[in-house]
């Protein structure tokens, strides 16, 4: 896709170049890496799903390096992923939580937070839904987009692409919303010139940093509406195999190995 290529080279640009742009192919060894792995962790406070993305595609230079036997192997290959989604990474807000910020925005913000709160949708998902992905009669969405960095694609993963349910809460929601912009006939949320948004950086940046520190809630990443999403309902007991497929995962078990400790006590296997 079009906006992964443009991420790949803004990953070379940003935190391979830097480092090894000037480095000779053979000088570079493996304490090398994870050194390098290390500074982006700890000093540029990167993700380590991040970081391992950015090693990745190193290690796909070096390949071709390989390859093109301009070196005898590759360094990347014998350092070690860091470790992802450990149960420090997944801190979802509590019901509490969701109704202190609910309470601390209106108007289109509450209607965006509150979608992304109910349905699990990703955040480029969100900006990138249209009034015709909306169903009312059937009470479904259809995901089929997403915007990253202004340019509109296709989900992340081919599962991503699906049709969730619209639950009474997410109802009452689209139809305030339909109420701001229903009569433009594009997408369901418009910046201020009537567009779609750029990326959801502009929304995290704009709003919902503001949000939570006037409600009064600790600073999470707006992505852990979507884990809120997933482990809430895993609390309560709905069926693993619907909340896998709202969530856009190619199988229960990519749920569950992500948000296993949410599960009921009695709902797991002895």
């Amino acid at each position: 896709r079009e906006a992964t290529t443009h991420d790949y080279k803004n990953m070379y640009k940003r935190h391979i170049e830097p480092y090894f742009g000037n480095v000779i192919l053979t000088d570079i060894k493996v304490t090398d890496i994870n050194q390098w792995k290390n500074l982006l962790f700890h000093e540029k406070k990167l993700s380590s799903k991040r970081v391992n993305e950015i090693k990745k595609v190193f290690g796909t230079i070096l390949n071709d390096a390989v390859q093109d036997e301009l070196i005898n192997y590759n360094p990347i290959s014998k350092s070690k992923p860091l470790p992802t989604y450990t149960a420090k990474d997944i801190e979802p807000f509590s019901l509490e939580d969701i109704a202190k910020i609910l309470d601390s925005c209106e108007g289109q913000d509450r209607n965006i937070i509150s979608l992304l709160f109910f349905s699990g949708v990703r955040t480029g998902e969100c900006i990138g839904l249209k009034w015709d992905d909306v169903s009312f009669a059937n009470r479904t969405i259809h995901i089929q987009r997403t915007i990253g960095r202004g340019r509109v694609g296709l989900p992340k993963t081919k599962s991503s692409i699906r049709i969730i349910d619209i639950s009474d809460k997410l109802l009452n929601v689209l139809k305030n919303q339909y109420e701001i912009t229903g009569d433009k006939a594009t997408y369901v949320f418009l910046n201020q010139i009537n567009n779609h948004y750029f990326d959801s950086s502009k929304l995290r940046d704009r709003m919902w940093k503001q949000v939570l520190e006037k409600a009064g809630v600790r600073y999470r990443t707006i992505y852990h509406t979507r884990h809120t999403f997933c482990s809430l309902n895993l609390q309560a007991g709905e069926d693993i195999l619907w909340i896998s497929k709202t969530m856009g995962h190619s199988t229960p078990k990519t749920t569950l190995e992500k948000y296993s400790k949410f599960v009921p006590r009695k709902t797991k296997k002895s």
